[in-house]
């Protein structure tokens, strides 16, 4: 692996050091980049990245999906919390949503019609956290940190109104295809999947009239 996949930080010198996701070779002096490339990436040297999952409990079987698929994201390095894991009796629950949003690097919402409805009406948990997700995303432009999955076959019906002007996931089926999961495996370590841009061919440079 390469440093084309840092996630949000990179610990190969010490356990608290990072670097910034996108490293810019020509910014690194004296062989740096070419010592840091060398470096081989592990488990223990790429941050696992911290994600809240926002959801509604109002039907069981999405309880279900979310709690499938957080025991399914934690065993591939992602630090996954919600609520089930995470909330211990006695915690004051506005707080807890308050800090689990803010301490997270990826923000994930299952939404289906009844997170819309407890969203956009500003109703229980979802209602709180939509408020919080909406100051963060004005305060510091932060969308990308954001990541709905649409679980209803209308998705413009399972998106609360604040989410339809960005590109969201439309997971329908209980069971999540592989290579979909490996594409939200690689926004939530923030890899670059762009393939290479390599030179113009001489066939048509040759016709090129400059």
């Amino acid at each position: 692996m390469t440093l084309a996949c840092f996630s949000r930080g990179y610990t190969g010198f010490s356990r608290n050091a990072t670097l910034v996701a996108r490293v810019n070779p020509p910014a690194l002096a004296g062989g740096v980049f070419n010592q840091l490339k060398d470096i081989p990436l592990t488990s223990a040297t790429v941050k696992n990245p911290r994600v809240f999952i926002s959801y509604t409990r109002t039907d069981e079987n999405n309880v279900n999906w979310v709690k499938r698929l957080a025991y399914r994201l934690r065993e591939n390095g992602v630090d996954a919390r919600i609520d089930l894991f995470h909330l211990k009796p006695g915690q004051f629950l506005p707080q807890w949503m308050t800090d689990e949003i803010f301490k997270a690097d990826k923000v994930l919402l299952i939404c289906d019609k009844f997170y819309v409805q407890k969203a956009d009406m500003r109703k229980g948990g979802v209602g709180w956290e939509t408020m919080i997700i909406q100051g963060d995303m004005l305060a510091h432009s932060q969308t990308e940190k954001y990541i709905c999955i649409s679980r209803e076959k209308d998705a413009d019906k399972s998106l609360p109104m604040f989410a339809h002007s960005y590109y969201a996931l439309h997971w329908i089926s209980d069971e999540i295809p592989e290579s979909d999961f490996k594409d939200l495996l690689y926004a939530l370590f923030g890899c670059n999947i762009e393939p290479p841009l390599n030179d113009i061919p001489e066939f048509i440079l040759s016709k090129l009239h400059i």
